[in-house]
């Protein structure tokens, strides 16, 4: 799936890899990676202006066995589209659209978000959906 977004070899690796879990509150994400080698999260302001969306990480952190941990102030920009509960993140030519959140649709599975959501081995900040 990786591949297919268009990662290089130098995304290979586990923080790129496992369970992702995403929430949007209010002009906020929280975003964290889990699989058995790396456990990783971040969070930040969203601002979405017609069908483009930008991510500002605030802080990343997490178990990191490569360093490939998002870093504050990293922008991420990205075409989006909802469909039937689907949101599909699309690269933006010209901008960071970092493949491993757009290699495939996230599935949406509540519309409150939650930071209960959230694996307990390195979760984001408890206030990451705090403005």
């Amino acid at each position: 799936d990786l591949r297919a977004a268009g990662a290089v070899a130098g995304d290979l690796v586990p923080e790129n890899f496992g369970a992702w879990t995403i929430a949007l509150k209010a002009g906020r994400f929280a975003l964290a990676q889990d699989d058995p080698q790396a456990c990783t999260w971040a969070y930040g302001t969203l601002k979405v202006n017609g069908d483009k969306v930008e991510l500002s990480v605030t802080d990343g952190g997490g178990i990191s066995p490569n360093g490939a941990l998002d870093r504050p102030g990293e922008l991420y920009t990205y075409n989006w589209s909802l469909y039937r509960d689907e949101l599909t993140l699309r690269p933006v030519a010209g901008a960071v659209s970092p493949p491993p959140t757009r290699a495939k649709p996230w599935r949406r599975v509540s519309t409150t978000a939650s930071m209960r959501v959230f694996n307990k081995r390195c979760p984001p900040p408890a206030n990451a959906l705090s403005g």
